[in-house]
């Protein structure tokens, strides 16, 4: 069973619960025994972020034994700066909080997330990697902003982002509390963010992603999603500390 962990429990004095995504998109568990030890070597198994292929029970249970596996992709470089591990951090909880209903599956959440996994470790474009994964996230959850025209009106004209309303606004529609108004630039990322995908990476490399989008598709998650991500906070500290 292939998987990416996204998630680790202590249990009792050594062991660990690790939380993986599988191929087909759904949560799976493992009990590693002994894996807080420091002469285990079944602790290399459990690092977040991780693509293994571990060997599954026979049987349909909830909670699997680890029972052995094969490293498929290390992804170590994500731990070569602060920007890169907060952007991890967002990362691990956002799919965490997608996987919370057993019986909610969303399809392509694996292939998305290995890819925003390999992008974040491989190169420098960090927030931009996020904005892709967050709008995915909007698409799955059937909350993906309307960007195309006024979200009131279908004027094409556009002003803001009213985040309440769920996309862009025009003028007639423009209340004083919208997001990036009359902010060009903030307004074509925003829209590039949620009509592109992981495909179109390398032609939005070029772009510098305005964090006003990332705070943007935050609050979708959260007024929209009910997922309110608590890790996004040192994000935003990193990137303060970068500008200052």
């Amino acid at each position: 069973m292939r998987l990416i962990l996204f998630k680790q429990i202590d249990y009792k004095d050594n062991d660990l619960i690790v939380n993986g995504l599988d191929e087909n998109d759904q949560r799976v568990s493992f009990l590693i025994r002994g894996a807080k030890k420091a002469s285990s070597k079944s602790a290399a198994y459990s690092v977040l972020g991780n693509i293994y292929d571990f060997i599954c029970d026979e049987d349909n249970r909830q909670m699997h034994r680890f029972k052995g596996g094969d490293l498929v992709k290390a992804n170590h470089h994500i731990m070569d700066s602060l920007l890169k591990i907060a952007v991890f951090n967002c990362l691990l909880e956002l799919v965490e909080k997608l996987c919370q209903d057993d019986e909610m599956v969303f399809p392509g959440l694996y292939m998305n997330f290995s890819k925003a996994l390999q992008l974040l470790d491989q190169d420098d474009h960090e927030l931009l990697v996020l904005g892709l994964f967050m709008a995915c996230a909007c698409e799955m959850l059937g909350i993906k902003p309307q960007v195309d025209s006024c979200v009131c009106c279908d004027e094409d004209k556009i002003v803001a982002l009213n985040v309440e309303q769920g996309g862009f606004v025009c003028q007639k529609h423009h209340q004083q509390e919208d997001r990036l108004y009359q902010d060009v630039e903030a307004l074509r990322m925003f829209r590039y963010l949620n009509k592109a995908r992981f495909i179109n990476y390398e032609s939005l490399r070029s772009l510098d992603i305005d964090i006003s989008c990332l705070h943007c598709l935050k609050q979708f998650l959260k007024v929209h999603g009910a997922i309110n991500l608590n890790s996004y906070e040192f994000l935003i500290s990193i990137t303060k500390s970068a500008i200052n």
